[in-house]
């Protein structure tokens, strides 16, 4: 009650979500939830999405699904949003449109320099405690390996053709967030989500 309170006050014009194959059940309850009292577009990413997307946008509480990394093409739907444009285009996306057809966009090229990409913005995720001394940060995307019980096993192939996979951040850039978080927050350790740190 109290999220469809919040969310009815924000008005909002899109709902995303995100969810690993563990969190899902959960997501899609409050996707049901939110689609039948705002009536919105929803959208949702995230590993579970890119493993078995035939299987998440089944579910009729999500009218898109993007596949793979979502920063750009998130903006690129919003934007056209926004523009009262068609969006169905959006590549790495899956939409379904109102005559029930569901296109199926190829992927997005990776973004070859992640240091191009702003710093994640916390602030929301600080304003509501979900975070408060402890940072989490990423110094590189993607891994050299393909083992058989991780993502990574298949993403290598989803991407082929559309970019390199493991790419890595200026040690400068990623000091310079650490040194940014701290002065905006009180941080007092520092956890790297890196799946191969120290890898070369």
């Amino acid at each position: 009650k109290k999220l469809i309170a919040k969310a009815k006050a924000f008005s909002p014009d899109l709902m995303a979500f995100s969810a690993e194959a563990n969190m899902f059940p959960y997501v899609k309850q409050y996707a049901k939830v939110i689609k039948e009292e705002l009536d919105i577009p929803t959208i949702i990413g995230g590993l579970h999405a890119t493993a078995l997307p035939e299987y998440v946008i089944a579910h009729e509480q999500f009218d898109m699904l993007c596949r793979g990394e979502g920063e750009i093409p998130m903006l690129e739907l919003c934007n056209k949003m926004e523009q009262g444009k068609d969006y169905s285009d959006v590549p790495s996306l899956w939409v379904k449109k109102k005559d029930g057809t569901l296109v199926k966009n190829e992927m997005a090229h990776l973004v070859d320099d992640i240091d191009q990409l702003p710093y994640p913005d916390r602030d929301l995720f600080y304003k509501y405690n979900a975070f408060s001394h402890h940072l989490l940060i990423m110094g590189s995307r993607g891994c050299k390996f393909r083992c058989s019980y991780c993502h990574n096993s298949f993403q290598h192939d989803l991407y082929k053709g559309n970019g390199k996979w493991v790419r890595r951040r200026k040690v400068d850039r990623l000091i310079d967030e650490i040194q940014w978080a701290r002065k905006r927050y009180p941080i007092k350790a520092i956890e790297f989500e890196d799946e191969c740190f120290t890898d070369e």
